[in-house]
């Protein structure tokens, strides 16, 4: 069974590969990283003690882009991706360093 720390690396991972793809404007592959789908196999626990972390709003993102790719508001996904997601990165690599470091 994969571990708290596995899928918080893949959250980065996955800001990452989303930052290079709302830079490069290639939004369609945004839908088919698995990366994206770590959030909600997160431990409850985890979730609890990091409530600053908006897991549903990232969540609802995902599902927002795999389901609704043409009723997307492209201003509002590229501000995301500017401002949000990198925020996003930013607390998940705080986690890391504060729940797993060794």
């Amino acid at each position: 069974m994969r571990r708290d720390e596995s899928f918080l690396r893949d959250i980065l991972e996955a800001a990452d590969h989303i930052s290079s793809r709302l830079t490069s404007l290639d939004l369609g592959s945004l839908a088919t990283d698995e990366d994206a789908e770590a959030a909600p196999k997160l431990s409850a626990a985890l979730w609890a003690r990091h409530a600053e972390v908006p897991w549903k709003r990232a969540i609802a993102l995902r599902n927002r882009v795999t389901h609704d790719y043409f009723g997307l508001d492209w201003t509002i996904l590229r501000k995301t991706g500017s401002e949000d997601i990198p925020a996003l990165r930013r607390q998940i690599a705080a986690i890391l360093k504060s729940d797993f470091s060794q």
